[in-house]
């Protein structure tokens, strides 16, 4: 019996070792842009949905409760230099195309690396009033932008007989 007491107390040593406080990841690594969606008049959005091109799943946003003004956090590519989202705002389908570089960083060593963006510029469609970037550093802790603030902010020109 005795020869079986000094294994198993190596064997709880390295269990208690091996699950140490300094090896677990508190930090976030998903990074999203925080973008917000309003009529260039103020007025309310009745509906958005928000897809992603080449994307394989569900649409990241449906979002049917009115509102002048809401963020939406929007995940960037991490293969290409631009990322392509379909809006369809009150049941109008329009393009933005967010051009951006990617950079990863290592965040911990317990959580390995993350990406950081900066955003470059867009294009879109007709009813895309405009887009204003009001902060062009997109990395993990965007998301956690305290005020209601923003990546960036897309105006819409929605015509009256749609609201």
């Amino acid at each position: 019996m005795k020869k079986y007491i000094l294994p198993l107390l190596v064997v709880l040593l390295a269990i208690v070792v091996s699950c140490s406080e300094a090896d677990r990841c508190y930090d976030s690594t998903d990074t999203y842009l925080m973008a917000k969606f309003i009529d260039s008049d103020s007025t309310t959005i009745d509906s958005l949905m928000i897809w992603g091109v080449a994307k394989n799943d569900t649409g990241w946003v449906r979002d049917t409760l009115p509102s002048i003004s809401k963020r939406y956090p929007l995940p960037l590519s991490l293969e290409h230099d631009s990322t392509a989202f379909v809006l369809f705002v009150n049941g109008e389908a329009d393009t933005l195309f967010i051009y951006h570089t990617m950079q990863m960083k290592l965040v911990s060593e317990a959580c390995g690396f993350a990406p950081y963006y900066n955003l470059k510029g867009f294009s879109y469609t007709s009813r895309i009033d405009s887009v204003n970037i009001s902060d062009p550093s997109v990395g993990p802790t965007s998301i956690e932008k305290p005020n209601n603030e923003q990546n960036i902010t897309v105006y819409f020109n929605l015509p009256a007989n749609t609201q």
